[in-house]
């Protein structure tokens, strides 16, 4: 009985199948997206680069002359300027020295002024027949005698000027005194000492000097702008390119550059790390809005509509900045990419419509 009445059943649903009614799955609605325009665009590609600040200028200050330095004038932190007298050596030396060389020339311009008139009264005699020529050879020889010791009697005496004057040692330029190492009552030898007194730097300007990678040469030049960050200073600071080293270092393939800062208010410290970012020339790039790319890199691609479904697409592609990429095959400008909050919902062969947007662009 039971068997009948599922036979009966099978009967009756192959009847209401068979008036030409039959089931079919509902059309899968289109996936809304906007697109993504290929530019053309100045872009400009940053070159990240670390380096050191150094001082301007900094010089070891050593004694100029012999003996007892017994007066340091200035300490480690102390502003200078040029001129400024920073330490001096025991002038009491040179200072006898000098008087004696004032004496010795008086003495020769004495002995020069008595020769010059023998001389000239040997002349006057030699012309009426009665001095002889080898007694009128000797006047002659004390004369050119007398002027020679005259004139190193001089050049002694302007030596001892300069001794006295170098006993005091001044700064020779504006600047910060970054190191004293020597106390007074210390005797320096200048020929076999090699101790400085102090150390002077110039801040305030200071030398950022980096090493970029070689590859990045070609894009290099003279006043190329760059934004330097130093470690400790809140607010970066912004350069041009001052050298460019020819010299490439052949174990790290790299370049030295150099860049002065300003430093009015000497907050940026010599041996503070920096990194750079140099801003070379734009170039024109086919760029594209970043969001539109798929793909882990080096497997990117893009979706491209073609009639009412998307396409897949490779393109090869490298950062601009946080908000785009050039593409460097795949698409050219002019041509454009599926963009949208709904974009990881396609696949190849997607059903997709586009709302019309402007041109795809941020």
């Amino acid at each position: 009985m039971i068997r009948h009445a599922a036979v009966l059943l099978l009967a009756a649903l192959a009847a209401a199948c068979g008036d030409g009614q039959s089931a079919t799955a509902p059309a899968a609605e289109p996936v809304m997206l906007g697109t993504a325009m290929v530019r053309a665009e100045d872009v400009v590609n940053p070159i990240l680069a670390t380096g050191e600040v150094h001082a301007d200028k900094i010089t070891e200050i050593k004694p100029r002359v012999d003996g007892t330095i017994d007066a340091v004038f200035v300490d480690v932190g102390d502003r200078v300027t040029m001129g400024q007298p920073l330490f001096r050596t025991r002038q009491a030396d040179y200072r006898n020295r000098l008087a004696e060389q004032e004496q010795a020339l008086a003495l020769a311009q004495a002995e020069l002024k008595q020769a010059s008139g023998d001389l000239e009264r040997a002349v006057s005699l030699r012309g009426k027949g009665v001095v002889s020529q080898g007694r009128m050879d000797e006047v002659q020889a004390r004369f050119d005698t007398a002027r020679a010791r005259l004139g190193m009697a001089d050049a002694s005496l302007a030596q001892a000027r300069q001794n006295l004057a170098d006993a005091t040692v001044t700064a020779p330029y504006d600047g910060i005194v970054t190191g004293r190492f020597v106390d007074e009552g210390t005797m320096i030898q200048v020929a076999t000492s090699n101790t400085p007194v102090l150390e002077v730097a110039k801040l305030d300007t200071v030398e950022v000097i980096a090493q970029v990678a070689a590859v990045h040469l070609p894009r290099l030049a003279s006043q190329t702008r760059v934004t330097v960050a130093v470690e400790g200073v809140p607010v970066p600071v912004e350069a041009t390119l001052g050298v460019i080293n020819d010299k490439v270092d052949a174990r790290t393939r790299s370049v030295e550059i150099r860049l002065h800062l300003p430093n009015p208010d000497l907050a940026i410290k010599p041996g503070l790390f920096a990194k750079l970012t140099l801003h070379p020339a734009p170039r024109r790039a086919a760029v594209l809005e970043r969001a539109a790319v798929l793909g882990p890199a080096g497997d990117t691609y893009v979706y491209v509509q073609q009639g009412n479904v998307a396409r897949r697409k490779t393109v090869q592609v490298r950062d601009v900045d946080a908000a785009l990429v050039e593409v460097l095959s795949g698409l050219k400008p002019g041509e454009a990419a599926l963009a949208g909050p709904a974009l990881a919902e396609v696949k190849d062969g997607t059903p997709v419509t586009t709302r019309e947007t402007a041109d795809g662009s941020r």
